[in-house]
């Protein structure tokens, strides 16, 4: 197991180098560089031996690690300022040498490098931390024994017992704190209180506001004014001649404003119960007065006691030899007690560093995740606007190509119909002069319309003709005189209607079955008969 004092040396001598290191000259820092560069040369000479990959995969490569080379470059080059988790800045070692982020312990279990040559996991061990605690705390343990037996030694000279005179103590320590906190309370209230925000304060004003409604919804201030009101309301009785409603509406008036003045006793002898604010305040200053006086007594009182037991224990340990010795092994215990702590720190701190590095790392590889990915899908953007691009100029080629060859089409056709009309009108001059000797063309299955109508009209002259017996009439002349009329005879004459014949009723033709009701009731269309006029009928009407 390895001494405190050994350990402690080989954190001072690791944070010596660290500072050595971050302090070298630059032209160290260039000859690390490029040590660092051979190396990676190296490694790629190594892995040259795997299948190669396409060219923009190995270009794009390339990229990502220079990129990578100068972020690490940038931690190599002296001491990086690193934050770790909850921790204060501290100043990290140089990333270049082999104890990159390397613990003040000098204890590094094993060093892996990364792709560029850096050092990205130097974790301090955790064994050697716990044996070097357990040494410190084995000592720690030690020392308090023999304080312990001490202790025993000077409570056996003085003839009292150490517990009783820590319990006394203690008990003290009580009281001085408990009438600190008392104190500390009472100026709290005593400032709340003249803020105004004291509870009683806030009760009495409290109640104010409530007697305030209740008093509004009373309506009347004092007695007088509601013996005023039921005066008038008795005299009104007495005076005027009022109904019976009326006479009962103001005695119950009069009795509510009876009860009203019930009320308004009991709020005047509330009211007078209330105390004002000034006169809450100075109670109240004078109660926290007495109090802090009071806590201040017992204060004073348990300080004296306790200053006259320290100074009768240090009158009884003055001229103990083990007082010298115990005092000197406290020394030594709360030193025990600072290394322990320091060490703790320092490796908490370093484990910090170091988990701050890998985050640090994956981070970056996250970021270059993310450039990949982005470079990725822009080269796929731009292939697929390249290939949009090209499919708008071929359909663009085609549809030129297309509106060329209709245009040729229409081109043709044009001549086409023009060369038709010239070769027409040539015909149609030529025609001309002979026309009458021509004979016009027969359209398409003119000889068949032709034999079906032969064959209808001979079909014709096969069917018997009815004999026509009609003699032809001649019309008639009447010379009647200017006034009268002439009646034709029926056969001569077609009927007329002076009324448009309507439909017939429900019951019509149906003498039975109609109702006696429809019998008698006479309709308007019964009266609105058609007339039909005959020769009888005309005579009928000139008689």
């Amino acid at each position: 197991m390895q001494p405190f004092d050994d350990v402690a040396s080989t954190m001072t001598s690791t944070r010596a180098g660290q500072r050595r290191e971050g302090a070298e000259p630059r032209a160290d820092r260039c000859q690390d560089h490029d040590q660092q560069q051979q190396q990676q040369q190296n490694d790629q000479q190594l892995h040259s031996k795997q299948p190669q990959q396409a060219t923009q995969q190995q270009t794009d490569s390339q990229s990502e690690s220079n990129q990578q080379r100068k972020l690490r470059m940038r931690g190599t080059r002296g001491g990086v300022r690193r934050r770790g988790p909850g921790g204060p800045r501290v100043l990290s070692p140089p990333l270049n040498s082999s104890q990159a982020m390397a613990p003040s312990l000098g204890c590094i279990t094993s060093v892996r490098r990364d792709a560029w040559g850096g050092a990205v996991e130097a974790r301090p061990d955790r064994q050697r931390f716990e044996d070097s605690m357990a040494g410190i705390s084995s000592e720690i343990s030690q020392l308090r024994s023999a304080m312990k037996c001490l202790d025993v030694q000077i409570a056996r000279h003085c003839g009292c017992d150490d517990e009783e005179f820590e319990q006394r103590k203690a008990s003290l320590k009580d009281r001085l704190d408990l009438a600190a906190k008392a104190l500390l309370k009472l100026d709290k209230l005593r400032e709340q209180l003249l803020r105004g925000e004291d509870d009683e304060l806030l009760e009495e004003g409290r109640k104010r506001a409530e007697l305030k409604k209740l008093k509004a919804a009373v309506g009347f201030a004092d007695e007088d004014e509601i013996d005023e009101q039921i005066s008038v309301l008795e005299g009104r009785m007495w005076e005027q001649q009022l109904s019976l409603a009326e006479e009962k509406s103001l005695l119950n008036e009069i009795a509510s404003l009876g009860r009203k003045k019930c009320e308004v006793l009991l709020h005047r002898e509330m009211e007078a119960n209330l105390r004002g604010d000034d006169q809450i305040v100075s109670d109240r200053l004078a109660l926290f007065s007495r109090h802090m006086e009071e806590q201040q007594e017992a204060k004073q009182k348990a300080a004296q006691q306790y200053r006259l037991l320290i100074e009768e224990r240090q009158l009884s340990l003055a001229d103990l030899p083990c007082t010298a010795e115990r005092q000197a092994c406290g020394e030594r215990l709360e030193a025990c007690l600072r290394r322990q702590s320091r060490l703790r720190e320092a490796f908490q701190r370093q484990e910090h560093e170091v988990e701050a590095y890998q985050a640090g790392l994956q981070q970056i590889q996250r970021q270059e995740s993310l450039e990949a990915n982005r470079r990725e899908q822009l080269r796929t953007r731009r292939e697929a606007e390249v290939l949009r691009q090209r499919e708008r100029e071929e359909r663009l080629e085609r549809h030129h190509q297309d509106q060329t060859h209709k245009e040729d089409a229409l081109l043709k056709r044009r001549l086409e119909e023009k060369a038709r009309r010239e070769e027409k009108a040539s015909e149609a001059d030529k025609s001309a002069g002979v026309e009458h000797e021509v004979l016009p063309k027969e359209p398409p299955h003119f000889a068949e319309f032709r034999l079906l109508e032969q064959t209808r009209k001979y079909c014709q002259t096969l069917i018997p003709k009815k004999a026509d017996n009609s003699v032809e009439k001649k019309p008639v002349q009447y010379n009647n005189p200017e006034g009268s009329f002439v009646i034709v005879p029926k056969e001569e004459r077609a009927e007329d209607y002076l009324v448009t014949p309507s439909k017939p009723r429900r019951h019509e033709g149906k003498v039975n079955k109609r109702p006696m009701s429809s019998r008698l009731k006479k309709s308007r269309l019964e009266g609105n008969q058609v007339l039909m006029l005959t020769p009888l009928s005309l005579r009928l009407f000139e008689a």
